[in-house]
Formats: structure tokens, sequence, C-alpha cells
């Protein structure tokens, strides 16, 4: 291997860390921060439904409703953004091992053993 092959290896194997970094970064958060939001929010309605007033007043009803259907989605605009960013990012990671494994066997350049 000629050194710029061996640079562009080198690259390309910095950018696959990153990217796969990136990606299993963010997914650690995801999950924590959608327990957390979930959680909360089941308290939330919980302690406002089990007060006396709630049971007097439909609109405690109606405002538990009005902000959990908020919360829901603004929590499911954020999701699909992470899931969006976490499939770049893994997309990107294969297409970096591809191409290192490319640079490695060049007689094997034409299949796809790294598919996104």
């Amino acid at each position: 291997m000629d050194e710029n092959t061996k640079r562009r290896f080198d690259v390309l194997s910095t950018l696959e860390e990153r990217a796969w970094y990136s990606f299993n970064k963010r997914r650690t958060y995801e999950w924590k921060s959608c327990f957390a939001v979930w959680t909360v929010f089941a308290v939330f309605t919980g302690n406002m439904l089990t007060r006396e007033i709630a049971s007097a007043n439909v609109w405690i009803w109606v405002g538990v409703i009005i902000i959990g259907l908020c919360i829901t989605l603004l929590h499911a605009r954020w999701i699909y953004h992470v899931a969006a960013a976490n499939r770049h990012d893994k997309r990107m990671a294969n297409r970096y091992k591809l191409l290192m494994q490319n640079i490695l066997s060049p007689t094997l350049s034409g299949t796809r053993s790294w598919q996104s």
C-alpha cells in the first residue's frame, strides 16, 4: 500500500469512527430523554386527574388533554429528526466501511457487503 492510499484509508477510518460515534451517542440520549419525557408526563397527568378539582371541572380535563397532545406532537417531531440523523450517520459509517474494504481488497470492489 503506497503512502497516499494509506493516508486515504486513515482518513476514511477516522470518518467512519466519528460517524459511528455520533450515531451511538445520539442513540443513548434518545432513549433516556424519551423515558424522562414520558415519566414526567405520566406523573403530571396522574397528579392532575386524581385531584378533587379535576372531577368537578371539565376544563381541567380539556387542559390536560391539550397539554398532552402538544407534548406528544413535539416529542414525535423530535424523535423523527433524531431518527433521520441516526439513519444518516449509520449510512455514512457504512459507506466509509465499504470504501475502506475496497482499498484493502480491490478485487471485491464490485460487491456491496456493507450496505446501509
